[in-house]
């Protein structure tokens, strides 16, 4: 961690690019819970094809901004939007910290860094990325790891209260941290690029800088090669009971990723051949996996995202989607209301033929 320190010679203040890769997504399948939008008569299974997609390359500027952090805007907003404050009540106490925060730093005498640095400021998303393994190895450290690979110095600016987890990956990851609700001073980085060009390009980079840290992890041996990571708080199947029957005659195991250290989350992920996950932030350790993995991902019909299938895409791994149940009100609330994330937190219900079926289809593309 960083206190108070003297300005060295800074950085000259220019634009940083960051070039991304081509990505080409191959062709998918998605397997529904049974229903009865095909036959009124008789519930089944739906085959849906995701089409290939190809990313084109792309760069990204990021603009250092010397000065200080209470009057400089960071290069990505916190959303406000009214979708936000119905689907996320409890972010209504975390607007208004900010605004505690936003004063209480204008008010306070800035922190100086280290003028060879940059500084990434990860405080205005903190709702995102404190605490949430996901967002910090998806979307910052791409940034960050770009940024070293270019020989640039970056320090990265947490919350005074930031989470252990957040700690440890900056820590393991050899990035100085400073931790403070205060402003700091120094050379900022701020994006001019479109939010979606940079989502884009992380998405290329998933795992692109991975590789580096094969030495902090534990031997492959000690690691299943087939899993099903399971979640024990939130967004949880219901009939896991099933479920879990029927992956373990296929020889996989069963894991908690919330009973495991980083180290052994980054090991297991890097060994594992075949996946099967529910749709959250454990599955953003895939980017340690150099074994082209296939990926079963277990989601919300409400919340059925392509990220994963571009992540597992862009480290030459395989994906398939099941998604569970179809809940009372969901068309209404979908598409008639819409209401993007109201379904990301749901618990979900698997069907074993719709699971079995992923399963033949990854089976079927080989190795």
């Amino acid at each position: 961690m960083l206190s108070q320190t003297v300005l060295e010679e800074p950085y000259p203040v220019k634009s940083l690019k960051i070039s991304s890769q081509p990505l080409s997504i191959p062709e998918s399948r998605i397997f529904t819970f049974p229903n009865r939008l095909g036959n009124p008569w008789q519930p089944d299974v739906m085959e849906m094809v995701s089409q290939r997609e190809q990313i084109d390359p792309h760069d990204v500027e990021m603009s250092p901004k010397t000065g200080s952090t209470g009057d400089i805007r960071f290069h990505v907003k916190r959303a406000k939007s009214l979708e936000v404050l119905v689907n996320r009540p409890f972010s209504l106490i975390n607007i208004t910290k900010k605004i505690y925060k936003d004063s209480r730093k204008k008010l306070s005498s800035a922190i100086e860094a280290p003028s060879t640095h940059y500084l990434f400021d990860t405080r205005d998303e903190i709702f995102w990325h404190d605490g949430n393994i996901a967002h910090i190895l998806c979307n910052v450290m791409p940034i960050l790891l770009e940024l070293r690979r270019q020989e640039k110095d970056v320090t990265v600016i947490l919350r005074q209260r930031a989470s252990d987890i957040s700690k440890q990956i900056y820590a393991l990851m050899g990035f100085p941290t400073i931790s403070t609700d205060k402003a700091v001073k120094g050379n900022i980085l701020a994006g001019e690029a479109h939010n979606q060009d940079l989502q884009l390009w992380r998405v290329g980079c998933f795992g692109r800088y991975f590789e580096q840290f094969e030495s902090l992890l534990i031997p492959q041996s000690d690691f299943p090669e087939k899993v099903f990571i399971s979640r024990r708080n939130s967004r949880i199947i219901t009939n896991e009971s099933e479920i879990d029957l029927r992956l373990s005659k296929f020889g996989f195991q069963k894991v908690y990723f919330e009973d495991l250290s980083l180290l052994e989350q980054w090991s297991l992920a890097r060994n594992a051949k075949i996946v099967v996950g529910i749709h959250g932030a454990a599955l953003a350790n895939l980017a340690f996996n150099r074994n082209a993995v296939k990926l079963i991902e277990l989601m919300h019909p409400g919340y059925a995202t392509r990220f994963y299938r571009r992540c597992i895409a862009s480290i030459d791994g395989h994906w398939c989607g099941v998604t569970a149940q179809m809940p009372k009100e969901f068309i209404k609330d979908l598409e008639f209301f819409p209401k993007p994330r109201l379904f990301a937190g749901y618990d979900l219900k698997i069907d074993p033929k719709s699971l079995g079926l992923a399963l033949e289809f990854l089976e079927s593309l080989g190795t």
